[in-house]
């Protein structure tokens, strides 16, 4: 199975090469922790090998976003500018105001929507994906029964198309319903990392990763300047 490096030294170490290409990977934990930075650093990663990749924001305009990039030293306005990294922004807009130019803007989390989206990703011949952040709690706002399918074709969609799925997820305490919901999202994802502070300091536990070996202990992580830095358990 081909790996994608995420441009984290430690990580691909310790999982023999990066995340497993054309698959689904859950991040989650609670805020500050690292994931958003982690999913960038894996775009990133991306970009400075010379693939096409995506980035739909789900709590931020995009113009924030690439911001935070730029606070690492990642540019990602040439990038953008060429068409190598496709903006996408499902963070609502509240005014009637265009959106920002080069940004598209999505609406919507049914199932036709999601078919239209990822089709036009392929399309695109994109390699990476990063979808995020968004909260566990909306897992309370659409009935499991919804969820599956979403679930599902996000799954079949990353086998059949080699695209590299991630999505960032704020852990928040949810009710009987919405753990449903949860459940059946880490059931069908191919890969699940989880983030916390543990002592004063940030770790990650790879949960599961397919065909990949690694760590099942909790590993150290540090936010520098240039991103992520991990130890190797």
């Amino acid at each position: 199975m081909e790996l994608l490096k995420s441009g984290i030294a430690g990580f691909d170490a310790a999982t023999g090469g990066g995340i497993p290409k054309g698959t689904r990977t859950i991040l989650y934990g609670p805020p500050g922790t690292g994931k958003t930075v982690f999913a960038m650093q894996f775009l990133w990663a991306g970009l400075s090998a010379g693939e096409r990749v995506a980035y739909n924001v789900c709590d931020r305009p995009f113009a924030h976003a690439r911001r935070y990039f730029e606070s690492f030293g990642w540019e990602i306005g040439p990038y953008q500018d060429d068409g190598m990294l496709v903006a996408l922004q499902s963070f609502p807009r509240f005014t009637e105001e265009a959106s920002e130019e080069g940004v598209e803007f999505i609406q919507g989390s049914d199932l036709a929507t999601l078919q239209e989206v990822t089709t036009q990703l392929s399309a695109q011949e994109v390699s990476r994906v990063v979808v995020g952040d968004y909260s566990q709690a909306l897992y309370a706002l659409v009935p499991a029964k919804e969820l599956l399918p979403l679930g599902n074709w996000m799954v079949e969609w990353t086998n059949r198309s080699g695209i590299t799925l991630m999505e960032v997820i704020t852990a928040t305490q949810v009710d009987i319903e919405a753990h449903k919901g949860w459940s059946l999202s880490l059931k069908a994802a191919h890969n699940v990392i989880q983030f916390r502070i543990h002592s004063g300091r940030r770790e990650i536990r790879i949960l599961k990763m397919e065909g990949a070996s690694h760590p099942l202990d909790w590993v150290p992580i540090e936010v520098g300047a240039k991103g992520i830095e991990m130890g190797v358990a």
